[in-house]
C-alpha cells in the first residue's frame, strides 16, 4: 500500500502540517534544526506503531500548550485511513477505517500485520557500527529477542561454569594435598586381660611378706631358746622354771616352724614376665587400633574430596554444554534468518554484501542496499522514512530518488537546510513551502 496523505496536528513540535506525496516518490523535508522536521517523520512511526515505537522521543507526543495531538495517514487514496489521537493526559485512541467506511475491529493488530517487521531507518542503519548494524537487522528479522534469551542463558551458564571451575580447582588441590593413606593396616594382636595375672602377683607378694614375717618369728624364737639355755646353765636353781619356759618356747618354735613350712611362695618372676609380655601385646594392639583410626579418617577425608571433585566436574561439564548449545543455537538462528536482499549476509562481525563487509562496499551501493533492506522488511507498506539525510551527497540523493521511482515507493528524508529543490520546508512547526 502506498502513502498518499499525511495530516499532523499538535504533534510534538508541530502545529499543523499536511503532506500529499506525488508520483515522484521522494519527499525531502527541510528546515533548520528545531523547526519540527523530525516530528514529521516521528508522526509516521507514531501513526503505525504508537508511542512505544518512538522510545524516548515519544514521552511528550502532544505539543506543549495543546490539549491533544492527532496524526492521520491515508493509504492508496483512502482505501485505508489511520487516525491516532492522544490527549495531554495520556489517553490514546486509534481508529483504522477501510475505503468502504468499515472500521477495523482490532486496528493495532491489523497495522502490525501491515508493517510486518520493525521500522528500519536506512541512514541510521548505515551510520551504525558493524555490530550495531548486525543487531538492528537481526531484530528487524524477528530473531533479536530469541538471541537475547540465548545470550542471557549463555551468560548465566558461563558464570556458573566459571564459579564451578574455581570450586573444582580448589577441590582438586585439596585432593592432591591429601596424602593417600595406602592399604588398610592389619588389625594387630588382640588385647590381653592382665587382671588375673596381677591378682596372682599380688597374692604371691602377700605370701612373700607373710614368709618374711614367719622367718623373723623363727629367728626371734631361736634367740629366746638360746637365752633360756644360758639361763639354765647359769641358774640351776631356776631349772624348773626355765624348763617350763623352754617347753613353752619349743612349743612356740614348733608352731612357727609348722607355719613356715605351710607357706608356699610362688615364683613372682614368671608372673612379672607374663605381665610385661601382656603389656607389650596391648601396646601393639593399641597402636594397631590408632593406625586403623587414622587410616579411616584419612580415607573418609580423601573420599569427600574425591566426591567433591567428581560433582564439580559434572556440573562444570553440564554448564559448558549449555554454553556450547547456546552458541550453536545462536549460529543456527542467524543462519536460518530470512535475509531480505540477495547477496546480503550476517556474520559475527556485522553485515556483509556479496561476501564483503558492508562498510567496504561503494557508498552509493550502501544507500541502495539499506533502502532495499528497509523495503524488504515492510513489503506491504510502500513507504520509507529516514532522518539525517544531510549526510547524503548529490549522488546519494539521486540514487535514493531513482530507487523510489523504480520501486514505486514514497521515501521521506529529513535534511537540514532549505536549498533542496522541491523540498517541503518546516518552520516553527508549520509547513511554509
Amino acid at each position: 500500500m502506498r502513502l498518499t496523505a499525511l495530516q499532523v496536528t499538535d504533534f510534538k513540535g508541530l502545529h499543523e502540517v499536511t503532506i500529499e506525496p506525488d508520483d515522484h516518490g521522494l519527499i525531502v523535508i527541510g528546515g533548520q534544526n528545531g523547526a519540527g522536521k523530525s516530528s514529521v517523520l516521528d508522526s509516521l512511526t507514531y501513526a503505525f506503531a504508537g508511542r512505544r515505537a518512538l522510545g524516548a522521543a515519544g514521552k511528550e507526543p502532544v505539543r506543549r500548550g495543546a490539549d491533544a495531538a492527532e496524526v492521520r495517514v491515508e493509504l492508496d487514496g483512502g482505501e485505508l485511513v489511520i487516525r491516532r489521537r492522544t490527549t495531554a493526559a495520556g489517553t490514546e485512541r486509534l481508529e483504522v477505517t477501510q475505503g468502504d467506511g468499515f472500521r477495523v475491529h482490532s486496528p493495532q493488530t491489523m497495522l502490525t500485520e501491515l508493517i510486518g517487521a520493525r521500522f528500519l531507518d536506512p541512514l541510521d542503519f548505515l551510520s551504525a557500527k558493524p555490530a550495531e548494524q548486525r543487531e538492528k537487522l537481526l531484530r528487524c528479522l524477528g530473531i533479536g529477542d530469541d538471541l537475547d534469551r540465548l545470550d542471557e542463558e549463555r551468560e548465566s551458564a558461563y558464570d556458573l561454569r566459571r564459579l564451578v571451575g574455581r570450586h573444582l580447582k580448589a577441590a582438586k588441590a585439596q585432593l592432591d594435598g591429601c596424602a593417600d593413606p595406602g592399604p588398610e593396616p592389619p588389625p594387630g594382636p588382640g588385647p590381653v586381660d592382665v587382671s588375673a595375672l596381677r591378682a596372682e602377683l599380688d597374692a604371691a607378694r602377700s605370701a612373700e611378706a607373710e614368709r618374711s614375717r614367719a622367718e623373723e618369728q623363727v629367728q626371734w624364737r631361736r634367740g629366746q631358746v638360746r637365752s633360756a639355755s644360758h639361763a639354765v646353765e647359769e641358774a640351776k636353781q631356776r631349772l624348773a622354771a626355765a624348763e617350763h619356759v623352754l617347753k613353752e618356747q619349743y612349743a612356740g618354735l614348733s608352731d612357727a616352724s609348722t607355719l613356715l613350712a605351710a607357706v608356699v611362695v610362688p615364683d613372682t618372676w614368671a608372673v612379672e614376665l607374663a605381665i610385661g609380655e601382656a603389656d607389650a601385646t596391648n601396646l601393639g594392639h593399641n597402636a594397631a587400633v590408632e593406625a586403623r583410626r587414622r587410616w579411616s579418617e584419612a580415607s573418609a577425608v580423601r573420599g569427600r574430596y574425591a566426591d567433591a571433585v567428581e560433582a564439580f566436574a559434572a556440573d562444570h561439564a553440564k554448564y559448558a554444554a549449555t554454553v556450547t548449545a547456546c552458541d550453536d543455537a545462536k549460529t543456527a538462528a542467524v543462519a536460518a534468518a530470512p535475509l531480505p536482499v540477495p547477496g546480503i549476509g550476517i556474520e559475527d562481525g556485522g553485515v556483509t554484501m556479496d561476501g564483503l563487509p558492508l562498510g567496504q562496499v561503494a557508498s552509493s551501493r550502501q544507500w541502495l542496499v539499506s533502502l532495499a533492506i528497509a523495503a524488504a522488511l515492510n513489503p506491504t507498506l510502500q513507504a520509507i522514512w529516514c532522518q539525517g539525510g544531510e549526510r547524503l551527497d548529490a549522488a546519494g540523493m539521486d540514487a535514493v530518488e531513482a530507487f523510489a521511482l523504480e520501486h514505486d515507493m514514497v521515501i521521506a528524508i529529513e535534511r537540514v537546510g532549505t536549498a533542496d529543490d522541491g523540498a517541503i520546508i518546516i518552520e516553527d512547526g508549520r509547513r511554509v513551502r
